[in-house]
């Protein structure tokens, strides 16, 4: 399961332990309800992936303290790009693993990854797990 990752990257996105602990059980419940309908759908994973973006999107707007480099990347980029630089540069996970973790295809995470070092070659310094 993808709950560790799930938890580094919300809290990541949030950088309050409760906020990002409530956006995975959250996802983690919702996924649990629809279960048979994510597994007849084309990427479960993708699914989970976007519920979890979704979710840690909503409870950051009632988080005052949030990292300012990664707010900025998501209010540069598309949410793919911002999440594909959050999980291999700041969580280390490799291109494959993000890719696993968001349901995307692994060019797709590169894809993403180029246009970001691009387009905010500063992204890629000072990201550091927090």
């Amino acid at each position: 399961m993808n709950e560790t990752f799930y938890l580094r990257y919300a809290r990541a996105r949030a950088l309050d332990e409760g906020t990002a602990a409530a956006a995975v059980d959250s996802t983690l419940a919702e996924a649990a309800s629809q279960w048979p309908v994510l597994l007849h759908g084309p990427q479960p994973a993708a699914a989970i992936w976007l519920r979890l973006r979704l979710n840690v999107e909503e409870m950051n707007r009632h988080v005052a303290h949030r990292n300012p480099l990664v707010d900025r990347l998501y209010g540069s980029f598309s949410s793919l790009v911002a999440d594909a630089v959050v999980l291999h540069h700041q969580l280390h996970l490799s291109v494959d693993s993000a890719a696993g973790v968001m349901g995307v295809e692994r060019s797709t995470v590169a894809g993403a990854l180029l246009t970001a070092r691009r387009v905010f070659p500063s992204a890629f310094d000072g990201l550091k797990e927090g």
